[in-house]
């Protein structure tokens, strides 16, 4: 997640471009994956000018794996708890 002010720079280009080389680097790793959270398009804190990333990591290469869910707990800003979360997988054959 960027500030609106860092947007558009270039930056998020870049961290993919640098983490997917790091991981060349090692010469043995086939792929790079990364879990986004799954949450419903009427959650109470997604903002109201809201894009999702699907075409951005699409355009990187990567391909969302409906298969590789994983549930990760946390306490969202508005909670006085924690609560289970679904997170899906994308990966890119590197």
């Amino acid at each position: 997640l960027l500030l609106p002010q860092y947007r558009s720079r270039g930056l998020g280009h870049r961290f993919f471009m640098e983490r997917e080389a790091h991981a060349q680097s090692f010469k043995k790793y086939k792929f790079t994956t990364f879990c986004a959270v799954l949450r419903q398009d009427n959650h109470p804190l997604k903002p109201n000018n809201y894009v999702p990333h699907d075409a951005f990591w699409i355009k990187k290469g990567y391909q969302k794996n409906e298969q590789l869910i994983c549930k990760m707990d946390w306490q969202d800003i508005d909670k006085n708890y924690t609560d289970s979360k679904d997170l899906i997988f994308w990966i890119k054959q590197i």
